[in-house]
């Protein structure tokens, strides 16, 4: 009988205790991270997704990106429609499998890359011999970037914006000698058509030989998902075209996923590592939530005090939970009075030392 129990556990799966009531297991039984990750049917806006079924999975959280901003979707089955993707633009993708009482760490990413052409010009600035751009700052952007020798693709570097808010942009000028005055132009490809040519895509223009800064406001008309905008400064004269090349100053190219109604900014991981990203997760299940409680899984990568908060679609805040200080590893949390909310769509957050770290929505159904 003994010989028996300790085959036992040999065969599960170590079950981690971490900080605070919450007790955890990562992997048990069955649930292994899936793998055959493929995707197919791929065109410019779209992509079907799709995995192994694992044994013991009731459902799956499907995470995809791009330039470091990940969305999540809780399904029931082993292959998913992505929509509202940006043309031209490699997206990662990674699955994680919900069981009865666990679920798995992610798979292995795979990628993507949709259909359709790159912005259809290139502007650039001849020399830099004097001036240059020295950083952009764009809602998370904060490119300290120096002299790029007339052009730069920071395409990688992304911020989350929502339709229908404003967003100051500072912009910096460096100088090699003196200082002289510099103008700028910024555009934003609002409808994906990769051009900066249509109305109402010249977002922000200025000139001085220090910092400029000012608003920019996103059209409720925009499309969304990640598309391109494009920082030109050029000395002497305001530029009139997103396609110029020109004598003296620099060019930067930056990526802006736009989004609608959520209230809040995305967010991503600290770093862009795929791997960092999946030590730090959350997932809300059942969802759709039909009942007055939800189970929250979530990881953590890092120490510290942490909190969820329960933000509706307008951006107000409905719940604030102190979780307390937590240490990394995985946990369970009980999320309950979701009798009380109506039905509809809301996003919990979770931060940690103050900072947002991931996010994720669901829906309560009634």
């Amino acid at each position: 009988m003994k010989t028996q129990i300790l085959l036992v556990s040999m065969f599960v799966c170590v079950t981690q205790t971490f900080a605070g009531n919450h007790q955890f297991t990562t992997h048990r039984g069955g649930c292994i991270s899936p793998t055959g990750l493929k995707a197919s049917g791929i065109t410019r806006n779209s992509a079907t997704v799709s995995w192994n079924a694992v044994p013991g999975a009731t459902s799956y959280n499907l995470e995809h990106e791009s330039v470091g901003v990940w969305t999540g979707v809780f399904v029931t089955d082993t292959s998913y429609t992505l929509k509202g993707l940006a043309s031209n633009t490699t997206y990662s993708f990674h699955v994680l499998a919900v069981c009865s009482g666990s679920y798995s760490v992610y798979s292995t990413p795979s990628s993507f890359t949709t259909k359709g052409k790159v912005i259809d010009c290139i502007s650039r600035g001849n020399s830099t011999a004097h001036e240059f751009i020295n950083r952009v700052k764009f809602g998370s952007i904060n490119n300290l970037s120096g002299d790029n020798g007339g052009y730069k693709n920071y395409t990688s570097l992304s911020t989350h914006l929502i339709s229908g808010q404003v967003y100051n942009i500072r912009l910096t000028p460096g100088f090699h000698f003196l200082a002289n005055t510099e103008y700028w132009s910024v555009y934003i490809d609002y409808n994906h058509n990769n051009s900066f040519a249509d109305a109402g895509e010249l977002v922000f223009t200025g000139n001085a030989s220090t910092v400029v800064k000012g608003p920019v406001t996103i059209p409720s008309s925009s499309a969304t998902g990640v598309t391109r905008m494009r920082v030109q400064m050029h000395y002497g004269s305001q530029l009139n075209s997103s396609c110029a090349k020109f004598d003296y100053g620099e060019v930067e190219d930056y990526s802006v996923n736009i989004s609608v109604g959520s209230g809040i900014a995305a967010t991503s991981s600290s770093t862009g590592d795929i791997s960092a990203r999946s030590k730090t997760s959350l997932v809300v299940a059942p969802n759709p939530v039909s009942g007055s409680n939800a189970s929250v899984y979530y990881t953590l990568a890092n120490n510290g005090v942490a909190t969820f908060k329960v933000i509706n679609m307008d951006g107000h805040i409905l719940q604030t939970i102190q979780l307390g200080n937590k240490n990394t590893g995985a946990f369970r949390y009980n999320l309950a009075g979701l009798d009380k909310l109506p039905s509809g769509n809301y996003i919990i957050v979770l931060e940690q030392n103050s900072q947002t770290v991931t996010r994720y929505r669901f829906t309560i159904i009634r």
